[in-house]
C-alpha cells in the first residue's frame, strides 16, 4: 500500500480507476475523439484539475484510458481464467465475452479512431504486439507443445482475428445464431491445425 506525505494511505490507484471509469460512459456516449477532462470531471464528479494531476493533459488521460482501461478488457478477454484453447474459443463467441454492449462500443469506437489517429493506432498496436498476441500464441504452445513458435503466432493471429471480426458483425446487425456458429467452428478449425 502506497502512503501519502501526511501518513495516510494513498487513494491514487483508486482514484484513477474512478476516473477512468467514468470516461468509459462518457466515451461510449460521445466517443473518443473530441473527449475533454471537464466532461470526465464531471463523470467522476472530481474537479477538473484531479483529472489533471493524475493524468498531466488530455493525451496522458487518453493514453491511461486505452492503456489501463481498454487493456484490462483484453487481459480479461483473451488471458484470465484456466480454461483450455478449445474452451477459451467457445467463450470468445458467446454472451458476456464483451461484459456490456457499452464495452463493445468503446472498444469498436477506438478502433475507428486509429484510422484517423496515430498516437491511437501507437497504443493499440502496442497493446496487441506486446499484451495480448504474445501470451495469446504461449497459450497455444503449452496446450500443444509439438506446435513451432511460428505455428502457434499464426493460429493466434489467425484466431483473434476471427473473434475481432465476428464482433464487428455483431454490431453491425450481423448476429444471426448461425454465424455464431459458423465463426466458432471456423476458429475452432483453425485451432485444431496445431499438433499436439
Amino acid at each position: 500500500m502506497t502512503v501519502n506525505k501526511v501518513g495516510r494511505p494513498s487513494l491514487a490507484g483508486q482514484r484513477r480507476a474512478e476516473i477512468l471509469g467514468a470516461m468509459a460512459g462518457v466515451v461510449a456516449r460521445t466517443g473518443l475523439a473530441d473527449v475533454t477532462a471537464a466532461e470526465v470531471a464531471a463523470a467522476a464528479e472530481v474537479p477538473r484539475t484531479l483529472v489533471f494531476h493524475y493524468f498531466k493533459d488530455r493525451t496522458g488521460l487518453v493514453t491511461a484510458f486505452i492503456d489501463e482501461f481498454v487493456g484490462s478488457y483484453g487481459d480479461r478477454m483473451f488471458l484470465a481464467g484456466d480454461e483450455s484453447p478449445r474452451e477459451k474459443v467457445h467463450l470468445a463467441f458467446g454472451p458476456g465475452f464483451y461484459r456490456s454492449g457499452r464495452d463493445l462500443l468503446i472498444w469498436l469506437d477506438l478502433v475507428a479512431l486509429a484510422g484517423r489517429d496515430d498516437r491511437v493506432r501507437d497504443r493499440l498496436r502496442a497493446l496487441w504486439n506486446e499484451r495480448w498476441l504474445p501470451p495469446v500464441a504461449r497459450l497455444l504452445r503449452t496446450a500443444h507443445p509439438a506446435a513451432t513458435e511460428a505455428q502457434a503466432d499464426a493460429v493466434a493471429y489467425g484466431l483473434l482475428c476471427l473473434i475481432e471480426a465476428h464482433w464487428a458483425f455483431q454490431a453491425q446487425g450481423v448476429d444471426q445464431p448461425e454465424r455464431t456458429d459458423q465463426a466458432r467452428a471456423a476458429a475452432t478449425a483453425l485451432l485444431a491445425t496445431l499438433p499436439n
